[in-house]
């Protein structure tokens, strides 16, 4: 920390505790910024008492919000960004998805990945390899995108994203789309069809 100058604390922020040091270390700046109203509640909620800010991160002006369509016979796609980082928890999407979806043609996933991945699974002959080698319904990524392709990557896909919260595995699916009414989510947001719908709901229940 440099006393004589003028300091600005910065993070996001993913869980509802913090480390004391860190704490410590935003309570020596003059004040602090964050992402989201829900971040700014747990800064002071753990004891942080300098002023906070809320700033949002923002979006390329390329994107445009638009109603995206799933129609019926095509498959429900599921996203995760983030291997090979370990709290993005790639492996345990990868074992979930596998456990309720391998090799169903209704559902796909795709991995995209920073330069490599890490997750592995073990095939039939009992050789340690890839998923996308045992399952025809996993896709891996590991070469970069332009935002633009990122972008599109992404559209109509359920983003799966655990990140460092460890929720069982067989329930894993049901709790990242969790909302007040999943069928609603599914039918309205994705548009999927409420056949679709029901029987993801039923298949994610079962896991």
């Amino acid at each position: 920390m440099h006393r004589k100058q003028y300091q600005i604390g910065y993070t996001p922020w993913e869980s509802t505790s913090m480390r004391p040091d860190w704490v410590e270390r935003f309570n020596h700046c003059d004040e602090v910024w964050t992402t989201s109203d829900w971040c700014a509640k747990v800064f002071k909620d753990n004891g942080i008492t300098k002023p906070i800010y809320v700033y949002p991160h923002g979006i390329e002006d390329f994107w445009v919000p638009k109603r995206r369509v799933v129609n019926e016979g095509q498959p429900i796609k599921f996203l995760h960004i983030g291997e090979p980082s370990p709290r993005k928890d790639g492996q345990l999407v990868v074992d979930t998805f596998a456990k309720i979806f391998g090799n169903n043609p209704d559902y796909q996933l795709t991995l995209k990945c920073h330069n490599s991945n890490t997750t592995r699974m073990y095939n039939k002959n009992n050789e340690f390899v890839t998923p996308d080698t045992i399952y025809s319904n996993i896709k891996i990524i590991l070469f970069p995108l332009s935002s633009y392709s990122t972008f599109d990557l992404g559209i109509g896909c359920i983003f799966c994203s655990p990140k460092d919260f460890y929720i069982p595995s067989s329930k894993l699916m049901l709790n990242m789309l969790k909302t007040n009414d999943l069928h609603r989510f599914l039918h309205s947001t994705l548009q999927v069809s409420m056949g679709q719908a029901n029987g993801l709901f039923q298949r994610l229940s079962a896991g």
